[in-house]
């Protein structure tokens, strides 16, 4: 044996392996000198030219030419050939595997197969069949079949069979569905094709049955379009469309109507099966099966307008891409249909195939109120139209147009354009300040809803707009954080408004019996004024003055304890007046609020004054009850015994307005009263029911000022005299 080193850049044809095989197979050569380039090297098995696949310096991978013989290979690189030492064998070609048939044609999961043909390797483990795209498990194997066991992974698809000689592939699927779906010999079995000619069924009575499959593709959504039935007998068939594992995706009732049955979007490349079964003594059923595919766009944000036009029975699905947090609005700015009247139901599917939102039906333009986004991915809107109509819509989505805001700060306008945008405004604010918000300038032609969001985004209150051009929204933010302003235009309406956040003025509201405080608040500004009160005090409050821009106007004025519960509301004041206040129930500090109508500017007149009053007695002197203080009350108290007939003598009124004189019980509850009017002279009979302290309440009506004299006499007793000292 002779042994010879060779360099690098030298040529050497070591071995090969195999050593011999069929016309096809691939054989690896190693040696030296070899080009790392295919075209550099000609590699021949006994002068025949082969193909090379692959190379290095150090080896060659190359296919037997279908001409080849037995006889040495040799290699040729740039001009110079090295032989083998030995010759290649080349053997007789292997025939590859042949399905002729299977049985049965369909089952359920885990279901034995039985697959006939011809080339199956004798030994299972040189066999690998495939169900649709899952292995199945192969339990024994000969040349002319072979038996498999279903995966409980399904699925529905063509049988594959592969051995080291080839691979082959079914004419018919394999169908995965329930026992009872499966169809026997006097069965329909059709395969149809998505967007392809429509499938005519006919069954001759409720023993047979139809059983349609048809491929779709990840994302695809498919609708089922059933025309020109005849039921022949039955009320319904039953359609039952199951996945490539026999699960159910769809289960309707098919009428002698027909119509439209849509099929969820596929989650994967796979197979369908339609099972059309029949009921009761149904003889001569036929049915025209379409299937159809739904139209794919994109949507561009704050882009033009896509618009959906689709045959019978034929959806839309729209992409678009969105990041999490994102907030946007979904106009649809046209629908019609064939026949006229039919609407579409819109809705919008996170990147995960989930609902997002159902915007439901839209008959005429109008807009859906989009959530914030959950997650950044694509999103799917789905456009379905009703029954079989035919329809054309036009969609436009557009990002939400925001800014900052700030309490007492510049006013901000949104405007729009574009049907369905919204509007999204941040301010922040601290927890139990007195915010109003101030919506003006609305143009819009159909109501707005405008929400104010607590920082965790739940709603805090809310505002519908309608063709009023001015808006006031009070509310008390709960905690310290950035709050939440959303403009929602409803149906397909334009236009704009302008929003402004405003605190509460506050301040005192002067001392009781000192003289008057006037407030004067700005648009959609609220005030708070405070006092100082003693527990059982009894007080008058006066509104001097009420003036507004624009006139007409009003302010609500209420009080508050110092807890900040209500004590009194005193109503609406569109002319000075009075509010008759109550006994003050605790010590503390007690707030009066003015809340002027609408967004008028207002200028209020506040005066508090303590009660006058003093004590009567049965039979003695009048006292006479004068003031010049706007809504300044009187309260006298006097002792009475039980059963008694007493008359309370009203003198000298010269009040302008009515006055309320009330008299009342021990415990506070009135016992009977009387409104003066313009008379000077009033009497008022009355019987004690039991022995104690009695209270009379003198209230002024309006803005009156004046005086009258009370005095209390045993009934049939001489009138007294008024006392010389007016008490004010």
């Amino acid at each position: 044996m002779e042994i010879k080193r060779l360099s690098e850049a030298e040529l050497g044809l070591f071995d090969f392996t195999p050593n011999a095989g069929p016309p096809g197979a691939d054989v690896i050569l190693t040696g030296v000198g070899f080009s790392p380039a295919l075209v550099g090297n000609t590699v021949r098995f006994n002068g025949v030219d082969a193909i090379v696949s692959a190379a290095s310096p150090q080896r060659l991978v190359v296919t037997i030419p279908a001409s080849a013989t037995t006889g040495p290979v040799s290699v040729t690189v740039d001009g110079a050939t090295v032989p083998s030492h030995e010759d290649f064998i080349v053997t007789s070609p292997v025939l590859g595997p042949v399905i002729t048939g299977f049985s049965p044609v369909g089952g359920p999961v885990d279901s034995v197969v039985t697959i006939t043909g011809s080339n199956f390797d004798p030994d299972r483990l040189f066999n690998r069949v495939f169900l649709g795209d899952i292995q199945a498990s192969v339990l024994t194997s000969s040349a002319s079949q072979l038996e498999v066991k279903v995966s409980q992974l399904g699925a529905t698809g063509a049988i594959r069979v592969s051995t080291p000689s080839g691979r082959a592939t079914s004419s018919e699927d394999f169908l995965v569905l329930p026992v009872g779906a499966v169809p026997a010999m006097t069965d329909t079995r059709l395969q149809a094709e998505v967007g392809g000619a429509s499938s005519a069924v006919s069954l001759a009575d409720s023993t047979r049955k139809a059983v349609l499959s048809f491929s779709v593709r990840q994302g695809e959504q498919v609708s089922l379009v059933v025309t020109s039935v005849v039921l022949g007998g039955a009320n319904q068939a039953t359609l039952v469309v199951h996945d490539q594992m026999g699960g159910q995706v769809g289960n309707f009732s098919l009428a002698a109507a027909g119509g439209v049955f849509d099929i969820p979007m596929a989650t994967r490349d796979t197979v369908y099966t339609l099972v059309v079964r029949l009921s009761g003594t149904t003889t001569g059923f036929n049915a025209s099966f379409a299937l159809v595919r739904a139209v794919r766009g994109m949507l561009e944000k704050d882009g033009v307008s896509a618009t959906f036009t689709g045959q019978v029975g034929q959806n839309g699905i729209y992409e678009f891409s969105g990041m999490m947090g994102a907030r946007l609005g979904l106009g649809v700015t046209s629908v019609s249909t064939t026949p006229a009247g039919g609407g579409a139901v819109i809705r919008l599917l996170k990147p995960d195939g989930t609902l997002l939102v159902d915007c439901s039906s839209f008959y005429v333009p109008g807009n859906c109120d989009v959530p914030v986004l959950p997650m950044t991915g694509t999103y799917s809107l789905t456009v379905n139209p009703s029954g079989t109509v035919t329809a054309t819509v036009g969609l436009l989505l557009s990002t939400s147009l925001g800014d900052v805001l700030t309490v007492d700060g510049p006013a901000h306008t949104f405007s729009t354009a574009r049907v369905g945008q919204d509007g999204f405004y941040t301010f922040s604010a601290n927890a139990n300040s007195n915010l109003t918000l101030l919506i003006t300038g609305n143009s819009f032609g159909s109501n707005t809803l405008v929400r104010i969001l607590r920082p965790d985004g739940a709603q805090l209150t809310s505002q519908t707009t309608g063709s009023a051009t001015g808006y006031t929204v009070d509310f008390t933010p709960p905690t310290t954080g950035t709050y939440g302003i959303t403009v929602d235009p409803y149906q397909a309406s334009i236009g704009q408004m302008t929003l402004q956040l405003v605190e509460e003025a506050s301040g005192s509201a002067g001392t009781v019996d000192g003289v008057e405080t006037t407030v004067v608040l700005n648009a959609g500004q609220n005030g708070r004024y405070t006092f100082s009160g003693t527990m059982g005090a009894r007080l008058g409050l006066g509104v001097t003055s009420v003036s507004t821009t624009p006139a007409g106007g009003s302010a609500v004025i209420k009080l508050l304890k110092p807890d900040g519960t209500l004590l009194v509301d005193c109503s609406n004041f569109y002319v000075p007046g009075n509010c008759d206040v109550p006994v003050l129930p605790m010590t503390g500090t007690y707030s009066l609020t003015v809340n002027p109508s609408g967004t008028v500017t207002a200028t209020v007149g506040l005066l508090l004054s303590t009660s006058l009053g003093d004590v009567l007695t049965v039979d003695g002197p009048a006292h006479t009850f004068s003031t010049a203080r706007v809504g300044q009350d009187g309260f006298y108290t006097f002792s009475a015994n039980a059963n008694s007939n007493l008359t309370l003598l009203i003198t000298g009124n010269s009040f302008g307005s009515n006055t309320l004189v009330r008299i009342l019980r021990p415990d506070g509850a009135q016992l009977t009263s009387q409104t003066t009017g313009s008379a000077t002279g009033y009497t008022v009979n009355f019987t004690p029911p039991t022995t104690g302290t009695y209270g009379i309440t003198v209230d002024p009506y309006q803005a009156s000022i004046g005086q009258l004299s009370l005095g209390i006499k045993t009934a049939g007793a001489p009138s007294a005299p008024a006392q010389a000292d007016v008490r004010k």
